[in-house]
């Protein structure tokens, strides 16, 4: 075929294979399996920032996580187990499917009750139980409990029990396993949109968390100012915090002044680059000047200001002469004197000013 090189052998399976562009491997697979993709994964999982080592705050058990992971609990029973002692030991749990509540206190318990009305078992595994015996899959009672989709319905003792066997059918084909992870992985992102409301287990878990982080004291949590790269401390969660007090006005005001924008003169149909606010007026449909024809355009409109400002002076009665020039003026009012500075340089104003200051005094 025309415009492909023959290459090969590849280094992992070691067959020859043709390419547009020069490359060492045939295939994917083929890279993955190779010791040069080991080593730089390997290289830059030693790059990266040392876990750091935590103390479950329930069982006081220690775990590791990523610096910068939020994550409290060493496991989720230990999650259930201390929103249960904290919240849940102090409300009203019906246990219905009609008003669930308290679900982490109904997870916790040794023996899970069946919450379908007029079942009284209680066992290990929930959703075999209602599967068999009533009839509802275990997604579809999830979905009328309100529990997540990914919640096993089973005792902490079972959990606990199916988190410690060996996984003999994840050491056997890693391959095979890999091309599986990565079709749900796609399967995911496909429904991402599809995605529907919290349930009400989640909405549950948000307001537990949220109402210890409001309850308890702020942690003052140290940022980088973005713009001055000063430190600077802040109380409260964890978020994205860019600049300080001090450059965060100035940093909104560069951020939105930028002339970074490619817009057209609607004046002279030029192109010119123009800030956010240029370009959200242009958006509107509203009018739009480069810099001339901004300036021709605030001449044009001081000058249209000074003429509807400017007095009538054709239609004002004619008045005088003044006692001080002599001279005849217009005004619409009836006035003595032309201006006030004839009228300050008349003979009887300083004698009219002592007159008054006179009459304020005796007052």
């Amino acid at each position: 075929m025309s415009g492909l090189f023959s290459l090969g052998p590849c280094p992992t399976c070691g067959k020859a294979f043709e390419s547009r562009d020069r490359k060492t491997f045939c295939s994917m697979i083929c890279y993955h399996r190779s010791a040069r993709f080991k080593a730089i994964v390997q290289e830059r999982a030693a790059s990266q920032r040392v876990p750091e080592q935590r103390a479950c705050i329930c069982c006081q058990a220690e775990f590791v996580v990523k610096p910068s992971s939020k994550r409290r609990y060493c496991s989720k029973i230990c999650q259930r187990r201390w929103f249960a002692e904290r919240h849940d030991r102090w409300v009203a749990n019906p246990q219905k499917i009609a008003l669930p509540q308290a679900y982490d206190e109904f997870m916790v318990q040794d023996e899970l009750r069946c919450i379908v009305e007029g079942c009284d078992w209680t066992g290990h595994s929930l959703s075999m139980h209602v599967n068999v015996v009533h009839g509802i899959p275990a997604a579809e009672f999830k979905a009328l409990a309100g529990f997540n989709k990914g919640t096993g319905l089973v005792s902490p003792g079972l959990a606990e029990a199916l988190a410690a066997r060996p996984y003999p059918h994840l050491r056997g084909n890693k391959e095979a396993t890999a091309d599986k992870m990565a079709e749900m992985r796609v399967a995911s992102v496909a429904k991402a949109g599809q995605r529907s409301a919290p349930r009400l287990e989640h909405r549950e878990h948000a307001r537990k968390n949220f109402a210890e982080r409001r309850a308890g004291p702020a942690p003052e949590i140290a940022y980088t100012c973005a713009r001055c790269s000063t430190l600077f401390v802040k109380a409260g969660m964890r978020c994205s915090v860019k600049y300080c007090e001090p450059c965060r006005p100035l940093a909104h005001t560069e951020r939105h002044m930028a002339n970074n924008n490619p817009l057209v003169c609607s004046e002279c149909q030029a192109g010119f680059l123009g800030n956010q606010r240029q370009r959200q007026r242009a958006q509107k449909g509203r009018v739009i000047f480069c810099a001339p024809c901004l300036a021709k355009d605030r001449i044009r409109k001081l000058a249209l200001g000074r003429l509807m400002m400017k007095p009538k002076v054709k239609n004002m009665p004619e008045r005088g002469p003044c006692p001080t020039c002599g001279q005849m003026f217009r005004h619409y009012a009836p006035q003595t004197h032309c201006s006030r500075a004839c009228l300050q340089s008349s003979p009887g104003y300083k004698e009219l000013m002592l007159k008054n200051l006179a009459a304020r005094t005796d007052k």
